[in-house]
């Protein structure tokens, strides 16, 4: 037989086999990507062939250097729906955007001064005083929060909220003010201790989110809304 074993997986949309020497082949769907490209997993190497809503993880082979997830190199071009077009040769990777690709043009949030401040520009070097900053600058409110448990139980914690605007639009055309940007709002939420059905466990409980707000809503209507509708599993 030329497989040792084979696994299906249905839900995942997976299927495996393993050939004698340890590679396996994969085939798996649905996907959005399409390409062709050599890139490896640990010490396998694959031949990735991209098909759209089906994609197939070829084995060519072992190689003695195993390589770390993010790490390996790759040989190939992907069409990308999410990130573009994207060539790789070795370490060596280049990226264009789709033209009428959504982008993020601002992320602000909502400053005690009553003005909208950019999240972007922090630096990798002083990202943590960056972000404390950015806090200290914040317009805050703050409220009990109250979560129901799937076994009754409830638990109580204070949530401190501010507000963000996110404005987005077409990537080359919004430089050239041809197509109109979307503006949308959303609560940024810290809680004061783990909330949800993991909470005290070893994969530990949810202690901050985002919401995004609806027409006309405050953000402790938002906040309200969240405290209704959201599960943290």
């Amino acid at each position: 037989m030329l497989f040792t074993h084979t696994c299906f997986e249905r839900e995942r949309g997976l299927w495996r086999g393993w050939l004698r020497d340890g590679q396996t082949l994969e085939i798996s769907w649905p996907r959005k990507d399409s390409g062709l490209k050599v890139t490896f997993h640990g010490a396998q190497r694959f031949l990735w062939v991209g098909l759209v809503l089906v994609q197939f993880f070829i084995p060519i082979g072992l190689v003695k250097n195993e390589w770390l997830f993010g790490d390996e190199p790759q040989w190939g071009f992907t069409l990308s729906r999410e990130f573009g077009i994207i060539l790789r040769w070795g370490s060596w990777r280049k990226q264009w955007d789709w033209p009428f690709h959504t982008i993020t043009l601002a992320w602000d949030y909502l400053g005690k001064d009553g003005d909208w401040h950019n999240n972007h520009g922090r630096s990798f070097e002083n990202f943590s005083s960056e972000v404390e900053k950015e806090d200290s600058l914040k317009k805050t409110e703050t409220y009990p929060y109250r979560y129901v448990l799937k076994s009754g139980g409830v638990q109580n914690v204070t949530a401190t909220i501010s507000k963000e605007r996110w404005i987005r639009g077409r990537h080359i055309l919004s430089w050239l003010g041809l197509w109109p940007s979307r503006v949308s709002y959303s609560i940024n939420v810290q809680f004061d201790g783990e909330v949800g059905e993991e909470a005290g466990s070893w994969k530990g409980g949810c202690v901050g989110c985002g919401y995004s707000m609806k027409p006309g809503e405050t953000p402790l209507d938002t906040l309200r809304r969240m405290e209704r509708e959201r599960k943290f599993d």
